[in-house]
């Protein structure tokens, strides 16, 4: 994987670097940091790179493997679920899988980065998230000088590799890449200033392009085990129901039939007008169809689904709004994105074609635009329309996303971001799908606007603090 010049510069330092403890510079607990912050808790990870079995403070609890050419004995005492091995070589014929693959520095560092990743994909199934991290290309003459006048430890000549050609390397790998971000903009430690910069600095839109590091997360593509292969997979339908009496035969006649084993499932609470009776009478009517109905326990329309998720029996799950206003003949659409594997999280979004008549008021287009533009900034994947109510997504990611809930906590009424923000946690990828917009025929929507708005305004600063501003403790240090 490593260079010849690599390898011999590890032996050759070993004890050199072990000795002046280099593995606690600053920039390598920076690095860190920002690496544990996009790795959920209880997984299996195989990190790669030098220093990572004295900086992976996080995981030394979890199960993984590491290979760095500075480990001892020492790091296989502490952290005794973890295997260690200071050459790739001695482990690269290894069966395991993972979770997470974690390379730290190591892309430039590597002999053969096609070649290099062609060899991780055995550890991966369709799951598997790679993290990597590496110097801006941008900062290649600042490093240069820093080894020239002694601030940094002279190693061998890296691969400088620009962003795009490192994305398309991992493409010709069969890996793509979900999201990237550049970081730390103050590399050495200066009391109370590296820290806030850092955290607080670095994150801001165009300040962020003059980060030293860059951390990219990626996932393999054409596994044997990805969702792909299965030709069959079940659909569930949800949909949440509240004073849509006059709408529920319609749901039911254009949903299309499909070669895929299908449910749709009907939670209703609430309702002031007969949309219990008009569900009942959809059931009756049509018995060779597989539709069920809940009666909603709390209330809002994320309890709603909630509900129905967990009544479902699919191995896709979609939301589908009750008034109609996006067409339930682009369903299909949603699964053949799944399934094809063009992406694990499909959001539908309204802001491709034109909308018909009313369907949209001015300041919701205003709040769906800002709501657009802010969310985007916070997942690092590009979002034009967070709160269509047209979404979907395997059942296991969704049982990941609700395993992991408890990071954001419960402020969103409809439950849009909160799922939005679940699957940035677990790295999925995440697609827009235009779908067309139409003017409500019957009744009157069931938003509060203004209310609803403040509440959406509490998970974007929610979104700020645990995806933007959480990364770096205050109190991180040169050395530990």
């Amino acid at each position: 994987m490593f260079t010849k010049e690599f390898k011999d510069f590890f032996e050759a330092n070993r004890e050199y670097v072990k000795k002046k403890k280099r593995w606690g510079r600053y920039i390598h607990r920076v690095n860190f940091s920002m690496i544990e912050s996009h790795v959920p808790a209880n997984v299996k990870f195989l990190a790669i790179g030098p220093w990572v079995s004295k900086s992976l403070l996080s995981l030394r609890d979890s199960t993984g493997v590491v290979v760095d050419p500075y480990c001892d004995k020492a790091d296989s005492e502490s952290m005794p679920k973890i295997k260690f091995f200071s050459n790739f070589e001695h482990f690269k014929d290894s069966n395991e899988k993972f979770d997470y693959i974690i390379l730290s520095f190591s892309i430039g560092m590597m002999e053969d980065i096609i070649d290099s990743f062609i060899d991780l994909r055995r550890f991966c199934t369709s799951h598997t998230r790679i993290i990597s991290t590496y110097y801006s290309r941008a900062w290649q003459p600042f490093i240069k000088a820093a080894e020239f006048t002694g601030l940094k430890f002279k190693m061998p000549e890296m691969n400088w590799v620009p962003l795009q050609e490192i994305e398309n390397l991992m493409f010709l790998a069969d890996f793509q890449i979900i999201k990237r971000s550049l970081f730390c903009l103050v590399p050495t430690f200066i009391p109370l200033l590296s820290n806030f910069v850092n955290k607080f600095i670095s994150p801001i839109p165009f300040i962020n392009l003059f980060g030293i590091l860059t951390i990219e997360v990626g996932r393999p593509l054409h596994l044997p085990d990805n969702h792909n292969r299965r030709h069959s997979p079940k659909v569930s339908v949800v949909v949440a129901a509240k004073n849509e009496e006059m709408n529920i035969p319609f749901i039911v006649k254009r949903i299309p039939s499909t070669s895929f084993e299908k449910e749709i499932i009907f939670v209703e609470g609430g309702s002031k007008d007969r949309t219990r009776e008009a569900i009942e009478k959809v059931i009756a009517d049509n018995p060779s169809l597989d539709i069920k109905f809940l009666t909603q326990d709390g209330k809002g329309k994320k309890d709603a689904i909630e509900k129905g998720f967990n009544a479902a029996q699919g191995d896709i799950l979609i939301i589908l709004d009750a008034d109609l206003t996006v067409c339930p003949e682009s369903l299909p659409k949603f699964v053949h994105a799944l399934i094809s594997d063009k992406a694990e999280f499909i959001n539908g979004s309204r802001m491709v074609y034109p909308m018909r008549g009313k369907a949209m008021r001015f300041c919701n287009l205003l709040g769906n635009i800002f709501f657009s533009w802010i969310f985007s900034y916070l997942i690092n994947q590009q979002i034009r329309d967070t709160l269509c109510g047209t979404k979907a997504f395997w059942r296991k990611d969704y049982l990941h996303i609700v395993e992991n809930r408890r990071h954001f906590g419960q402020f969103d009424p409809f439950g849009d971001f909160d799922l939005l923000f679940g699957a940035t946690y677990i790295n999925l990828k995440i697609v827009d799908l235009p779908v067309r917009y139409e003017e409500r025929r019957y009744g009157d929507t069931n938003i509060r606007r203004w209310r609803d708005g403040f509440y959406l305004l509490r998970m974007v600063i929610v979104g700020l603090n645990k995806l933007k501003f959480n990364w770096l403790s205050m109190r991180t240090k040169a050395k530990g």
